[in-house]
């Protein structure tokens, strides 16, 4: 079945909204992180291995149409952006949605749908999913995360819930339809101290 691999979460500033996830859901961020495309800079937050929280802010919003949208996505403090699915096949999908994957075969990932607010993308890593588990295994124990969070356990989700599926197939992770505007509007995560809960705002969620 296809798997949700990451969320992200627009931020205004890295470390800020760092020290709020650590301080609010014991959740603990890798810094310094690095730059997904032109005009973002990232950091993570290793949860389940694989599974993990992308924090995304804009430093150049004129160097892409991604970093323009993560840029507007901050502006009220921070809020849940998107979401990435890790599919069986990205050829599958491929011909399904008719849509081209962007980026080379074996250049460490491959994305398809872009990265928009209102819909998630679907990525393919030159590494099998099995295979990244040790280094991720590795980074959740360095972190030490207060909470000790587990995998996503629920995503809450704006937007015609027939689009929806119709876009995504099947996922591992239990979808919540709200309806309204198409967006992330919620996130459950697993911990042994019960569930942790994201929603739109980070700094008041």
């Amino acid at each position: 079945m296809n798997a949700v691999d990451h969320i992200l979460i627009a931020v205004p500033d890295i470390e800020a909204a760092a020290a709020t996830m650590r301080e609010r859901y014991g959740l603990a961020t890798i810094l310094p992180g690095g730059s997904p495309f032109p005009g973002v800079a990232n950091a993570v937050i290793p949860l389940g291995p694989p599974a993990y929280i992308e924090l995304v802010s804009a430093t150049d919003p004129s160097a892409t149409p991604e970093a323009a949208a993560i840029d507007r996505a901050a502006a009220g403090g921070g809020r849940l952006f998107t979401w990435v699915i890790e599919p069986i096949d990205l050829g599958t999908v491929a011909t399904r949605l008719a849509i081209q994957p962007d980026g080379e075969p074996g250049a460490g990932w491959q994305t398809l749908g872009g990265v928009r607010s209102d819909r998630p993308f679907f990525i393919r890593y030159s590494r099998l999913r099995g295979d990244r588990v040790a280094g991720w295994l590795k980074r959740y124990e360095e972190i030490q995360h207060p909470a000790q969070p587990g995998g996503f356990t629920f995503l809450e989700v704006g937007g015609d819930e027939a689009d929806v599926r119709d876009w995504v197939g099947e996922i591992d992770v239990p979808l919540r339809f709200i309806g309204g505007e198409p967006r992330l509007a919620g996130v459950g995560i697993d911990s042994p101290a019960g569930e942790i809960v994201l929603r739109e705002l980070v700094s008041g969620a």
